[in-house]
C-alpha cells in the first residue's frame, strides 16, 4: 500500500487500503500504521499522515520505528510552523538515535563475541565500521538539519512578531488619529445640537404667534361672515322698503309667499318683476347678457336674489324643488 502510494499508483494503494480495512487488528502486518500514514500523506492529507504517524510511536515497540516516526513529525510540524512540537519531536529523534546507536554497537559486540570470538574478520568489521560511521554521519545531518530548521522557525518567529508589532503601533497611531477626529466631529455635533435647539425654540415661538395670529384670522373670518350677513339683510330690507315705498301690495304678499301663507299667480311675479325693474332698470339687460338664454323660471330665481332673498324664501315663493333653486342659485352665482 505504501509503496504504491509513493509510486503514484492510487488504484492499487486504495484497494490494498480496503482490503488491509477488513482484517482484525490482531491480523494487521507490523508495518501497518507506517505504510498507512504514507497513504494518507500521498492520497489523503499530511494531516492525517501526522495522526496515524503519532499513533504509530505510541504504540510501536521498535526503537527504528520511533525513530523513523519522530524524524517524520519533526519535519511536518516544522513546515507547519509549530515549532514546540517540532523541537519535542526533534528531541524524541535525538533520543531513539542514541538509542539506536547503542543498540547497533551492542548487536556488532555481540556478533563480534559470538561470530567472530576466535576469528576476526577485518573486511567485515571494516564494513560494519564504515556503515555505523555513515549511519552516525546521516543522524547528526538530521539532526543538524532539524536545528537549523528550529533556529530558522525561531528567526522567523521573532521576525514576524516584530512585523506584527509595527503594525501594532501603526494602528495606535490611526486610532489616535481618528480618536481626535471623533472628538472633533462631537464638538461640531453639539454645536449643532445647540443651534438646533435655539432653532427649535424660535420655531416654537413663531408656531405660536401663527397660532395667536390664526385664532385671530378665524376670529375676524366669523365676524366677516356676521357683517357679511347682516349686510345681506339689511340690503334686502332696503330693497325690499324701496319696493314698498311705491309697490306696497306686492311686498307684503311676497312676505306671505315666502312664509308658505300664499302663492303668486302670473299677474303677482308680473307686479313683483315690474317693481324691481323700476327700481333697478338695467338689470334685465345684464341678466341677459350673462345668459344669453334665459328661461322665466331661471330668471325669477335671478330677479329674487337681487332684492336679497335666501335659498328657501326663493324655494317657498317660486314653489320649485329646493334642489332645483340650490342649483339654480349656484348657476346664477357663477355666471
Amino acid at each position: 500500500m505504501g509503496d504504491y502510494a509513493l509510486l503514484g499508483h492510487r488504484d492499487e494503494a486504495t484497494a490494498c487500503y480496503n482490503s488491509l480495512t477488513r482484517l482484525r487488528n490482531e491480523e494487521l502486518p507490523f508495518n501497518y500504521l507506517v505504510n498507512l500514514a504514507i497513504y494518507y500523506e500521498q492520497i489523503i492529507s499530511v494531516d492525517s499522515a501526522a495522526i496515524i504517524m503519532r499513533k504509530h510511536f505510541n504504540t510501536t515497540s521498535r526503537i527504528e520505528s520511533q525513530y523513523d516516526a519522530a524524524q517524520w513529525l519533526t519535519q511536518y510540524y516544522v513546515s507547519q510552523k509549530y515549532y514546540e512540537k517540532a523541537a519535542e519531536y526533534a528531541i524524541k529523534f535525538i533520543d531513539a538515535n542514541k538509542t539506536v546507536i547503542n543498540k547497533i554497537n551492542l548487536e556488532h559486540t555481540t556478533n563480534a563475541k559470538n561470530f567472530f570470538q576466535y576469528r576476526r574478520d577485518k573486511e567485515e568489521e571494516a564494513l560494519v565500521m564504515q556503515r555505523a560511521t555513515k549511519f552516525r554521519y546521516n543522524s547528526m545531518l538530521a539532526v543538524s538539519v532539524t536545528v537549523i530548521l528550529l533556529l530558522g522557525g525561531a528567526m522567523f518567529y521573532f521576525w514576524r512578531k516584530k512585523q506584527l508589532l509595527d503594525v501594532i503601533l501603526s494602528k495606535e497611531e490611526n486610532i489616535k488619529q481618528v480618536k481626535a477626529l471623533a472628538a472633533k466631529k462631537d464638538f461640531e455635533i453639539a454645536k449643532e445640537k445647540q443651534e438646533i435647539e435655539q432653532k427649535t425654540q424660535e420655531l416654537k415661538g413663531l408656531n405660536a404667534t401663527n397660532s395667536r395670529l390664526a385664532k385671530q384670522l378665524q376670529g375676524a373670518e366669523e365676524d366677516f361672515k356676521l357683517l357679511v350677513a347682516q349686510n345681506r339683510e339689511l340690503t334686502r330690507l332696503m330693497l325690499m322698503n324701496d319696493i314698498a315705498g311705491e309697490d306696497g301690495d306686492i311686498i307684503e304678499k311676497v312676505k306671505k309667499t315666502s312664509k308658505g301663507k300664499y302663492h303668486l299667480n302670473d299677474d303677482g311675479w308680473k307686479e313683483l318683476l315690474g317693481a324691481i325693474d323700476r327700481l333697478f332698470p338695467e338689470f334685465t339687460y345684464e341678466v341677459q347678457a350673462k345668459f344669453k338664454r334665459i328661461n322665466e323660471p331661471m330668471l325669477r330665481v335671478c330677479y329674487l336674489l337681487k332684492i336679497g332673498l335666501s335659498a328657501p324664501q326663493i324655494a317657498n315663493l317660486t314653489g320649485y324643488p329646493r334642489q332645483t333653486v340650490f342649483d339654480r342659485i349656484k348657476r346664477a352665482k357663477q355666471q
